[in-house]
């Protein structure tokens, strides 16, 4: 049988490290960006996000798992949503804006309302990526006990082995 908890600490350290890259992304004013920066924005914090709870499932793989990085997974397939609700809002307002011609015809009319559309959708995108940077700052101290104990439970070259997987992935995504 292969151990594959041998690899855990390499898919903790992804996990830490797409997680940090989708946090750097939520800094910021979100409303103020362009409608192509925040669209490219967002897929980049879910694309992180999304990585992020693929390598925490990873590793806990071969393990009873803590019940701290169960949750954990748990609160990453949380924000997944709500990054992919932001990203659909986005996605909507681009749709408003493209298509004006269309739903000008449509609606017979309505530019005032058709705008009015544009700025809810762009309202709900911010409004949903405050909530996510809300509950991120919330559970900003529970992370830090979990990636503290994880890495007091490693041994000295799985702490080598982290430290480089961690590195590898920062450069890389920034």
């Amino acid at each position: 049988m292969v151990d594959i908890l041998m690899n855990r600490a390499v898919h903790v350290a992804r996990r830490d490290a797409h997680y940090r890259c989708s946090l750097e992304l939520l800094e910021g004013r979100f409303g103020d960006a362009s409608l192509a920066k925040r669209r490219d924005r967002v897929a980049r914090m879910l694309a992180h996000l999304e990585e992020a709870s693929y390598e925490a499932t990873c590793a806990l793989r071969g393990t009873r798992g803590w019940r701290a990085e169960k949750m954990f997974l748990k609160y990453l397939h949380l924000i997944c949503d709500a990054a992919r609700a932001a990203q659909v809002m986005v996605q909507h307002e681009a749709l408003l804006k493209e298509d004006k011609g269309f739903l000008k015809q449509f609606l017979r009319g309505g530019e005032a309302k058709i705008a009015q559309f544009e700025e809810r959708a762009r309202s709900m995108a911010g409004e949903i990526i405050e909530a996510v940077a809300e509950l991120v700052l919330y559970a900003s101290a529970t992370y830090s006990d979990l990636k503290k104990a994880n890495l007091d439970s490693l041994s000295p070259n799985d702490k080598t082995r982290y430290r480089i997987a961690h590195d590898a992935v920062i450069p890389r995504m920034q």
